[in-house]
């Protein structure tokens, strides 16, 4: 079975500068969206870092609305540093405490919240998760940690552990005829919780989508334009491998003024 990015071509992408106005405008259409659909979820999961930024509207507007849920935030990392290099393996983070949680709040409809959602493959890798458990005998690899590999920890040691001794757990994720690889750390099995999963996003790219999911909820599609793909740049993404300074200039200047000028007064300082 082909690694999922084997199954890509090479594309070329432009860019799409998204600034924090309209950003929180289609993050409160899309709470609109989803309590105009009659759907009413009981817990919002935001994915850190962009949907967590989307969560906090979209759970303050549901709120407003009237409709009750918890909120909590995931991490989920699918990209290297740079643009549009997204990694075949999908890094879950925190999922088993949080699995604990929501089954003792027994949470029965569950929406992920995402910037954006493109090849689908996290919101895949939480979808699992969240409705089939992970064991961890079902591993292909455990990795190492200084240089013992420690397969069964028992959780009361783990308690006294830094989350950095946990091991990292890789479980092949077949979608579309491919495969992904899910990472995540573990201390012990994550059970199955007994819930409904949906996911919403502000916009998605249908074009880039590698699984037979589609977002549940969203706002606005970004399409390809003269034959190259879409990467958002969002308010909050400032690395330069996200940014130049040129492009910061022009499309964020009020940051980058505050970003650069503080700086700049910085290392002046630190120099004299």
């Amino acid at each position: 079975m082909k690694d999922y990015l084997d199954m890509a071509e090479e594309v070329q992408t432009y860019k799409v500068f998204f600034d924090k106005e309209k950003l929180e405008k289609d993050s409160v259409r899309l709470t609109r969206t989803i309590y105009d659909s009659g759907y009413s979820p009981d817990t919002i999961l935001g994915i850190w870092r962009g949907g967590t930024f989307v969560a906090t509207y979209v759970t303050g507007g549901l709120k407003r609305l009237g409709v009750r849920h918890r909120h909590f935030s995931a991490t989920g990392k699918s990209y290297n540093p740079g643009v549009g290099d997204q990694s075949s393996v999908i890094t879950i983070y925190n999922m088993e405490e949080l699995m604990k949680y929501m089954r003792q709040i027994r949470a029965k409809r569950v929406c992920g919240v995402d910037d954006v959602l493109d090849s689908f493959i996290t919101a895949d890798a939480f979808i699992n998760i969240i409705q089939n458990g992970v064991s961890r005998r079902g591993a292909f690899l455990a990795h190492q940690q200084d240089g013992e590999t420690l397969t069964d920890i028992d959780v009361a040691d783990a308690m006294k552990m830094d989350s950095d001794a946990f091991v990292l757990y890789d479980f092949k994720m077949p979608v579309n005829g491919g495969h992904y690889t899910l990472r995540i750390p573990l201390v012990d099995d994550v059970r199955p919780l007994d819930a409904e999963v949906k996911f919403a996003a502000p916009y998605w790219k249908p074009h880039a989508n590698k699984t037979s999911r589609r977002p549940d909820f969203v706002v606005e599609p970004v399409n390809i334009e003269n034959g190259k793909w879409p990467w958002i740049n969002f308010p909050y993404e400032l690395e330069a491998d996200d940014i130049t300074d040129a492009e910061m200039l022009e499309h964020h200047p009020d940051l980058a003024k505050i970003l650069f000028e503080d700086a700049k007064e910085k290392t002046a300082a630190a120099s004299s």
